[in-house]
């Protein structure tokens, strides 16, 4: 389904604030990999100054975090009256996801190996953290709010990525 530049190809699910989807660009030429995702505000926030606001401040925040362990954002922007980010898209299984496939394999993760996830993820938080606003230099204050399973991604190469 086409949408603004980008060919929407699935749904990845719904936010509180947006519905996610797998997607790439028309133009490979922008210098935006495929496949990304696409986080679009649902329509009926778009209205609603407190919840595009909120929006764009998760989208300038992403703008700004340059870090292997946050999902990189290439886009923002609106079409129509739909406001949207494009992040990477990080291919791999969220932690939720992951905890459940070592339970039910029945044996323990190796100690090393998730001390490097959890680490990923504090990179993550750190780099999130320390975000400065790119025209001032001055701290966003940032502060993620949704740290969960759901939230952070081990990606097929074994580093963990914060998303959302």
């Amino acid at each position: 389904m086409p949408f603004g530049a980008y060919a929407l190809l699935k749904s990845l699910g719904q936010g509180a604030m947006g519905d996610i989807h797998l997607a790439r660009p028309y133009n490979v030429r922008r210098g935006i990999p495929t496949p990304i995702v696409i986080k679009r505000l649902h329509g009926e926030l778009a209205s609603n100054p407190d919840f595009v606001r909120r929006f764009k401040h998760e989208a300038e925040i992403a703008v700004s975090v340059d870090s292997p362990h946050v999902a990189k954002v290439y886009d923002v922007g609106a079409v129509g009256e739909t406001l949207y980010i494009t992040m990477e898209y990080v291919n791999g299984w969220p932690v939720s996801k992951f905890i459940e496939a070592v339970i039910a394999s029945g044996h323990h993760a190796n100690i090393s190996a998730i001390v490097d996830l959890i680490a990923g993820g504090l990179r993550g938080l750190t780099a999130l953290h320390e975000a400065k606003d790119v025209r001032t230099g001055q701290p966003l204050g940032v502060v993620h709010r949704d740290i969960s399973p759901k939230n952070l991604m081990v990606g097929e190469d074994g580093a963990m990525r914060l998303i959302d």
